[in-house]
């Protein structure tokens, strides 16, 4: 932050396009493979510096430094364990920046990441056997 020269504001986006493919012919329990799980994700950021002084600077970004996640539909093999799971973060960061020296600087950001999570199964049932009618 201390090495910019004049107040900055950057913002952007990411596209995440994951592809999650499980195997269920190993599986006995009856389902299918739940197709593609990956979920379109798009992460937006922003971040900006002001500059308050010759060595002196504050900042504030907003970003999304952790996510993820799957949905195999309701009749995945795997439903029983979990068949749609995300997590996501988003941080708040507001920061102070302070150039001691040449090569030295002091930063300070002040709050963690929120991150929520979700996982969703069907209620548990024991599979029957291939002996029981």
């Amino acid at each position: 932050m201390t090495g910019l020269k004049t107040d900055q504001v950057l913002v952007g986006n990411q596209a995440l396009i994951p592809y999650q493919k499980f195997d269920s012919s190993v599986a006995e329990a009856g389902g299918d493979d739940g197709g593609n799980a990956g979920v379109l994700a798009v992460v937006p950021g922003f971040y900006a510096v002001k500059t308050l002084g010759d060595k002196f600077r504050a900042g504030f970004s907003v970003a999304g430094p952790i996510g993820g996640g799957f949905d195999f539909r309701d009749n995945f093999v795997g439903r029983y364990q979990a068949y749609q799971s995300s997590i996501n973060g988003i941080a708040f960061s507001p920061s102070l920046a302070y150039r001691i020296g040449d090569k030295a600087v002091g930063r300070v950001p002040v709050f963690p990441p929120y991150i929520p999570y979700l996982t969703r199964k069907s209620p548990l049932t024991r599979p029957r056997l291939a002996m029981e009618k």
